[in-house]
């Protein structure tokens, strides 16, 4: 039960991290955005939102899969590594609450109006 409950944490964190994401990157879409923000958006947020979006997609699956094996007649819970692939997962989940914080601060200067035109950094 105590798996269970864990397991299912992960994924809701998991869920709420891609939700954020998706959002972030529906809003981008929404802007009208220069040539310099968007080189900027290329350069400085692009890379994140990828590398975020590949670490929350392999938390999320990784939760599921960690769901499926501690419910599975197969797989004595003692025996496994499922409690380490448990630690993994809220590793990966602190990491992409890191790195959104950095997205998020970077966003900011697109989000309020720069009347210095092109100083992101």
């Amino acid at each position: 039960m105590e798996y269970e409950d864990s397991i299912i944490s992960a994924i809701n964190n998991t869920n709420a991290l891609l939700n954020a994401i998706n959002s972030v990157k529906t809003e981008l879409c929404r802007l009208n955005l220069n040539f310099c923000e968007k080189e900027y958006i290329e350069n400085c947020v692009n890379p994140i939102l990828i590398i975020l979006s590949s670490l929350v997609l392999t938390s999320y699956e990784l939760s599921v899969s960690v769901s499926i094996l501690s419910s599975s007649p197969i797989v004595p819970p003692k025996k496994s590594k499922l409690k380490n692939t448990i630690h993994l997962i809220y590793k990966m989940n602190e990491e992409c609450e890191e790195l959104f914080k950095v997205l998020k601060k970077r966003l900011k200067p697109l989000i309020h109006d720069n009347a210095d035109g092109c100083k992101f950094l």
